[in-house]
């Protein structure tokens, strides 16, 4: 298992300066949260966020791997693109913008949507990094031998979408199937750890 992960020489060395990047980037914005006062914010969102890290940081672990001498491997052109351009440091580099990308996103937001009822705001929350998490879920799944049934999965959630045109150039664009998986674990969010999506926070009151 781990053989099909972890690399060697210097791709091993690559794949360890992108863990640390993870972390690094990772503990940053937690930082950044906590110092804006959005600490409610992270309590909302804890759960999806720490998926989302999990299987990010395998999924850029084991990316890093396989793309090394083809980078166009990788399906996300942006990233392909770090990773020719970069080369050894392309994946580290991408993981730092990726969740400072979303990061971002999630604050802004966050910022801007006061007059939005809370739901409206909670759900947005839930459900942007639910699907960061199954893309990267599938994502790494997508690599691994072992990971077929769960590849097969995805591709169910995006034929369930475009059942009417069901083609390779729909299906290769993965995001409304990961949207219709995420909506089915915000369901489940709610109904398991009783999440009340009603309830309003307010990032001014939590101010540190």
């Amino acid at each position: 298992m781990l053989g099909e992960i972890l690399a060697t020489g210097p791709v091993l060395l690559s794949q360890i300066l992108t863990f640390l990047a993870v972390i690094a980037t990772a503990f940053f914005w937690v930082w950044a949260y906590l110092k804006t006062g959005r600490r409610k914010l992270l309590e909302l969102i804890w759960l999806p966020v720490l998926l989302w890290f999990l299987f990010g940081t395998l999924d850029i672990v084991i990316t890093a791997k396989n793309i090394y001498g083809d980078p166009l491997r990788e399906g996300n052109i942006a990233a392909s693109f770090l990773f020719v351009n970069f080369g050894f440091f392309g994946p580290a580099l991408a993981s730092l913008l990726w969740i400072s990308l979303w990061a971002t996103v999630s604050l802004v937001f966050d910022n801007f949507s006061n007059k939005l009822p809370p739901l409206v705001r909670n759900l947005f929350q839930l459900t942007l990094f639910y699907s960061l998490f199954l893309g990267h879920f599938f994502g790494f799944h997508s690599w691994v031998s072992w990971g077929l049934g769960i590849e097969s999965l995805g591709m169910a959630y995006q034929r369930a979408v475009y059942l009417p045109l069901i083609s390779e150039l729909y299906l290769s664009w993965a995001l409304p199937g990961i949207l219709l998986a995420a909506l089915h674990l915000l369901t489940l969010h709610f109904i398991f750890r009783k999440v009340k999506p009603l309830k309003k926070f307010d990032a001014a009151d939590d101010a540190l």
